[in-house]
């Protein structure tokens, strides 16, 4: 599954594992990317590799590295694929990105959706007063009906005398 990262931002991916090709178990702790065969990312609708074996890369741990790309590196939205390639030391690793617009960013992770269904409490609770308000001015107009009718039947036989 593609890790998620905002488009024109500076991001920290972690890539990894790194084990060794000899047991396919053993992590890779101390490796340097400018060491490696290959380290490229490749963005959405290219066929272009560009190399980023000079990006920062520090471990975390067991064969986990901490790998920054820049604002150039995701400055196109869609997908992009990073591989690292060291063919004597480890076995190959790759990390599928998808690049998300700022909209689509902030869609996804803000608060913006909370802030939608407060929002959509908020009116619903205000509706429901506007509704008792209408209620209220309906059993009043029904009450000076009432009392209107009720009023016009004492003067109208003494109008008719």
């Amino acid at each position: 599954m593609a890790q998620d990262v905002r488009e024109d931002t500076t991001n920290i991916i972690i890539v990894g594992p790194f084990v060794a090709i000899a047991d396919a178990v053993t992590p890779i702790t101390g490796h340097l990317l400018s060491s490696a065969d290959t380290v490229t990312l490749v963005k959405h609708s290219t066929s272009t590799a560009t190399d980023i074996s000079a990006n920062t890369f520090n471990h975390i741990a067991q064969g986990y590295y901490a790998l920054y790309l820049s604002t150039a590196h995701c400055d196109t939205s869609g997908r992009a694929d990073i591989l690292i390639v060291d063919s004597s030391q480890y076995l190959p690793v790759w990390k599928e990105l998808a690049v998300l617009s700022d909209d689509a960013w902030l869609a996804k992770y803000s608060d913006t959706i909370g802030s939608i269904l407060t929002d959509t409490v908020e009116i619903g609770t205000r509706v429901a007063s506007l509704d008792t308000a209408i209620q209220s001015i309906k059993d009043d107009t029904a009450s000076i009906l009432t009392d209107t009718i009720a009023i016009c039947s004492r003067v109208v036989p003494y109008l008719c005398m």
